[in-house]
């Protein structure tokens, strides 16, 4: 189990017309790779390769620039899940 300390990062992003019209609020993601994270609070550092965005979109800036993200074991019985 695990938690963020922000519940939205915000996204500037630039591109074709046709590809930034296609955007929804919902379609940019915040990607981070957690492998090798122990239990506990870490503050993760974001980059513009952090965030996913349809091809044809860049970033051009986003807020906030870092997480602290909180890893608790998953109780008994339940699967690790990702943080959306």
């Amino acid at each position: 189990m695990s938690e963020a300390s922000a519940r939205e990062v915000r996204v500037s992003a630039a591109g074709r017309r046709h590809s930034v019209k296609a955007l929804d609020q919902r379609d940019p993601k915040i990607i981070v790779d957690l492998t090798g994270y122990r239990e506990g609070a870490h503050l993760v550092n974001l980059s513009a390769e952090n965030i996913d965005l349809p091809t044809g979109v860049k970033v051009e800036r986003f807020t906030p620039q870092n997480l602290m993200i909180i890893l608790r074991p998953a109780p008994p019985g339940e699967s690790p899940e990702k943080v959306q």
